[in-house]
């Protein structure tokens, strides 16, 4: 599932109507509703609060749709790598850590997304058809300039427009291209 959503927000990256990563409304807004045409809500002046918590309620989802998905499509590898990280958490952690480090991952997830792709230009369906300018109109990269532990912490989100470019090169390659 994960493969599939990925693939298609880098094949549309902040296009409307084809990226479902920023088509979170009503809950969360990119555009003024003015501009998108679409409905507002009395909830998006505080979107600002509700956010990234909100951000970190949809990496839950992510997990369990990881879980799901295993199940359903019987990918044992994969439901067995997720089965030891949930028994992990469920007998090494106090159960305030383990819900706690899924909500904190879901925050910084939901932070570094917003930092490298939802500061960045909406556009309408097919309004850039030229792929590579596309990327450059939609996705950023960061400045890491702390050292090589920044840019661990980041976790390879520092280099979104490399990755959006080249998504199939492996990512300790993406400072080479700088």
């Amino acid at each position: 599932w994960w493969r599939q959503k990925h693939s298609l927000h880098h094949s549309f990256t902040n296009e409307e109507r084809l990226d479902n990563d920023i088509m979170m409304e009503p809950f969360f807004y990119l555009r003024d509703p003015k501009e998108s045409g679409r409905p507002d809500t009395m909830m998006r002046k505080f979107q600002h609060i509700y956010g990234y918590p909100l951000l970190a309620i949809m990496y839950w989802l992510w997990r369990t749709h990881s879980a799901t998905t295993a199940w359903k499509n019987k990918d044992w590898k994969e439901g067995s790598l997720l089965g030891i990280n949930y028994l992990w958490m469920a007998t090494c952690l106090p159960p305030s850590v383990a819900i706690g480090h899924v909500f904190l991952g879901g925050f910084l997830v939901g932070a570094l997304v917003s930092a490298t792709h939802q500061s960045e230009e909406v556009m309408v369906a097919g309004d850039e058809p030229d792929f590579v300018i596309g990327q450059f109109r939609s996705t950023r990269d960061a400045d890491t300039v702390f050292g090589p532990v920044e840019t661990w912490l980041w976790g390879g989100m520092d280099t979104q427009l490399e990755h959006h470019l080249f998504p199939t090169m492996p990512r300790y390659n993406y400072h080479k291209m700088r």
